[in-house]
């Protein structure tokens, strides 16, 4: 007796859960979609983050070198007895506080020459 009046309402939720079914399969190939751009994004995110990274390491490495070359240059002027050559220090990092040290350290040189020049000079007077 209750297969007659059912019948029509089968129907119906066989509509309704195709609906359904229908919406859902909808919403996880958005949710899908989503995720591949999200994650495409990430992924060149972080890959540029680590090229941007390397590119400035690789600066940063060569003006340490070029720095510590001039650093390297200037000592061996002064180790071989050339108490003119120019020093430029530029900043406050540690290379700026080396180079402002050779500095120190070549007019102290060059007062101490002159003096033992002077001294030299006197005694040949004398």
């Amino acid at each position: 007796e209750m297969y007659p009046a059912i019948d029509p309402l089968q129907e119906v939720l066989g509509q309704l859960m195709q609906v359904q079914l229908d919406r859902a399969k909808a919403e996880y190939d958005s949710a899908a979609a989503s995720y591949q751009t999200i994650r495409a994004l990430a992924v060149t995110a972080v890959v540029a983050g680590i090229v941007l990274a390397v590119l400035m390491g690789g600066a940063m490495i060569r003006q340490i070198s070029r720095a510590l070359g001039d650093a390297v240059q200037i000592t061996d002027a002064v180790a071989q007895g050339d108490l003119t050559v120019a020093i430029h220090a530029r900043g406050k990092d540690e290379i700026a506080q080396l180079l402002s040290g050779l500095t120190a350290m070549r007019d102290n040189l060059a007062h101490v020459v002159s003096g033992v020049r002077g001294n030299a000079q006197g005694v040949a007077s004398a």
